[in-house]
C-alpha cells in the first residue's frame, strides 16, 4: 500500500518526489519543471504539438502558444502529496501554539500541531462556541497522523476556497461547466436557467458510481492483458524450444551423411543452422518481443488508471471524485482504443525442420540441405519449417 503511494508521488524523470505536479491525459504525473525540460528540447528539434508521455509514450498535445504550466494537475495528487509532507513533518514537529513544547496531535480541522496542554486549553476554547458542538474539530494523535491509512482523513480535512469569492467555501458543483463554485457564483455567476448547479453532496454519489464501474472496467482490461502477456510467454517459449530442436535435427541430419561429402554437409549444415538462428532472431523480433512490448505497454497504462482510479475512489475527497471524472472518462476511451491496437489474436510462431529421405540422384539437391522458412504469415498465425536434407 505504502509502496503504491510513493510511486504515484514519485517523477519518473527525475526519480524524486513529485514537485508542482502535473498530471497528463494517461494519469501519469511528473514536476512541471521536468516536463517544461522535455518539451524545450523537442520544440528546439521542431515545431511540434504532440509530445509522448516520458513514461508510457502516449500522446498529449501542447499548442504552440501553451506552456506546461497549463496542463492539468490533479486535485488527488496534490493533496497525496500535502499529506504525505505533513505526515513526514509530524514526526518531529512543534506545538504551534507555543512552540515550546513537541506536539503529541494535529487538529486538522484548525491546522495546528499542539502539544497536551494546549490542546486542553485548544478544546476549552472551542467548547464555548455554539457551532463547535455542530462541527467538532478532528484531532489526530502524532502516532495516528503518520499512519498511512489515515491520509484520506487528512485530505479530507482540507476545505478549499472560491478563488472569486475570498473566504466562501466550494460547496457547489455547476454541471454545465463542469466546475466546482461557491454560493456566491451560483448566485449570481452560475444562475439558472442557463447553468445547472447542485450541491456537492448530491453531485459525488453518481461521480463515485462512475469510478466504480470505471474500476470494474479497468481490473477487467487489466486481467486481460495479463493473461495475454502469459500467452506469449508460453508461446516464446515454445517458439524458443522448437528453435533448438529444429537445430538439433540439422546437425543429427548432418551427421547421417556426413560420409558422403563431408566436408560440403558441414558448410552446409552450418549455414541452416544459421537461417534457423536469424529466423529465429527476425521473428522474435519483429512479432513476439513486439507484441510483448505493446501488450505490456497496454498493462502498464491500464495499471496506472487503474490505481489512480481505485485511489480516487477509496481515498479522494468529494472534490477529487468529481474533479477526476472527466480525465477518468477521457482514459477510460483512451483504454478501449489502445486495447482494440494492442490486445489482439497472439501470434502462435514456432519453427521446425522437416528432413527429406536421401536419394543419390539427386545429390546434389541434397546437399544444400533443404531450407529453412517460416510457416505461414507473420500475421495473424506464424510457424516456421525447413526442408531438410
Amino acid at each position: 500500500m505504502a509502496n503504491k503511494v510513493e510511486s504515484l508521488l514519485e517523477c519518473s524523470v527525475c526519480l524524486e518526489t513529485l514537485n508542482d505536479p502535473r498530471t497528463l491525459p494517461c494519469f501519469h504525473s511528473f514536476c512541471k519543471v521536468c516536463l517544461e525540460k522535455i518539451v524545450r528540447i523537442e520544440r528546439k528539434k521542431a515545431k511540434i504539438e504532440d509530445f509522448n508521455c516520458p513514461s508510457c509514450r502516449s500522446v498529449f498535445q501542447l499548442k504552440s502558444d501553451q506552456e506546461v504550466a497549463e496542463l492539468s494537475s490533479s486535485h488527488f495528487i496534490r493533496n497525496m502529496l500535502e499529506a504525505v509532507q505533513l505526515q513526514n513533518r509530524a514526526k518531529h514537529a512543534h506545538c504551534s501554539k507555543c512552540n515550546k513544547r513537541q506536539a503529541s496531535c494535529r487538529c486538522l480541522t484548525c491546522e495546528l500541531f499542539l502539544c497536551d496542554a494546549c490542546l486542553a486549553e485548544h478544546n476549552s476554547v472551542l467548547e464555548s462556541w455554539p457551532s463547535f458542538k455542530k462541527i467538532p474539530c478532528s484531532v489526530l494523535s502524532i502516532e495516528e497522523l503518520t499512519k498511512p491509512e489515515n491520509q484520506s482523513k487528512i485530505k479530507g480535512s482540507k476545505v478549499l476556497h472560491c478563488s472569486k469569492h475570498e473566504g466562501k467555501k466550494l460547496k457547489f458543483y455547476c454541471e454545465t461547466c463542469k466546475k466546482l463554485i461557491c454560493r456566491y457564483c451560483m448566485d449570481f455567476i452560475h444562475t439558472r436557467p442557463d447553468h445547472e448547479c447542485a450541491p456537492i453532496e448530491h453531485v459525488v454519489e453518481k461521480r463515485k458510481e462512475f469510478l466504480k464501474n470505471s474500476v470494474g472496467t479497468l481490473e477487467k482490461k487489466l486481467t486481460r492483458g495479463n493473461e495475454a502477456l502469459q500467452v506469449t510467454s508460453v508461446v516464446e517459449e515454445k517458439f524458443k524450444s522448437n528453435t533448438q530442436k529444429a537445430k538439433e535435427s540439422i546437425i543429427n541430419e548432418k551427421e547421417r551423411v556426413k560420409d558422403i561429402l563431408l566436408q560440403r554437409l558441414e558448410e552446409n549444415a552450418q549455414k541452416r543452422c544459421d537461417e534457423v538462428d536469424e529466423f529465429y532472431k527476425s521473428t522474435h523480433e519483429k512479432v513476439i518481443a513486439k507484441q510483448q512490448k505493446e501488450i505490456q505497454s497496454f498493462v502498464n497504462e491500464v495499471n496506472v488508471s487503474y490505481d489512480l482510479a481505485k485511489k480516487i475512489l477509496e481515498n479522494g475527497t468529494n472534490v477529487e471524485v468529481i474533479e477526476s471524472e472527466r480525465m477518468v472518462a477521457e482514459r477510460l476511451g483512451g483504454v478501449e482504443k489502445e486495447e482494440k491496437i494492442k490486445i489482439t489474436q497472439i501470434n502462435d510462431v514456432d519453427i521446425e525442420y522437416v528432413k527429406k529421405p536421401i536419394d543419390v540422384k539427386q545429390l546434389e539437391k541434397f546437399l544444400e540441405l533443404g531450407d529453412v522458412k517460416l510457416k505461414g504469415n507473420e500475421t495473424p498465425k506464424l510457424a516456421c519449417s525447413g526442408y531438410g536434407i
